[in-house]
């Protein structure tokens, strides 16, 4: 791995992410009819546990620096809306479907770096987004009714995401990764809870092993 050039090093791990985020959605597919809420906690649970895990083991800071706690806030925050709408459209749609339309969020990160972190964007990266979003009409198959919800969700999921991972470019190199994922973790845990609790659905065995791969494969991602 160290002679491999920084580009290709880079490559391998949007490679093992994409992989990670794939089988998680399978896990979360295979979970059954349970609460999007119910999911996220217990995906979110294990990222918490792997995270504290590292940064105990790295020494690493618990909440990271003080004049970087509203960007991690926010990060948390849009982290764990894009994750239950993600969950939700999961649930509802053909589970490529909706993988795509998650997959929309790196073309949100283009256009939102370039309205808050003053990136430009360049002719193929403009491009690309036409492309993107071209297919998710064919994806969605506008209808204007009640069967475009789903749909919609994974869109504004995909929204989201983008968000958290427009904060994550803002925060590279003034956080630990694991302090970012730590943080983001325990907050939605926090946050979650009681809508989780006001909705909870007994599991069996399986679906509890179901969920708990879905964090372990959401952490490689």
């Amino acid at each position: 791995m160290n002679n491999l050039s920084n580009r290709t090093k880079g490559i391998l791990f949007l490679v093992f992410s994409a992989f990670g985020f794939a089988v998680m959605s399978a896990f979360v597919k295979l979970a059954g009819d349970l609460p999007s809420f119910q999911k996220t906690f217990f995906r979110n649970l294990v990222s918490c546990i792997i995270a504290l895990f590292f940064i105990v083991k790295n020494k690493e800071s618990f909440f990271g620096k003080r004049e970087n706690q509203k960007m991690l806030i926010l990060r948390s925050a849009l982290g764990t809306i894009g994750i239950v709408l993600n969950f939700y459209s999961i649930d509802k749609l053909v589970l490529s479907d909706a993988n795509m339309l998650n997959k929309l969020s790196p073309f949100f990160v283009i256009i939102f770096s370039a309205l808050f972190l003053s990136e430009k964007i360049n002719f193929k990266q403009f491009l690309a987004i036409i492309v993107a979003f071209i297919g998710t009409l064919f994806i969605i198959k506008p209808s204007f009714n009640l069967d475009m919800i789903p749909a919609i969700m994974g869109v504004l999921g995909a929204v989201f995401a983008a968000g958290a991972y427009t904060c994550l470019r803002f925060l590279g190199g003034k956080e630990n990764h694991y302090t970012i994922v730590f943080y983001f973790s325990l907050f939605s845990l926090i946050v979650i809870f009681p809508f989780m609790m006001s909705v909870y659905v007994p599991m069996n065995s399986e679906q509890l092993f179901y969920l708990l791969m879905a964090g372990v494969f959401a952490s490689i991602g």
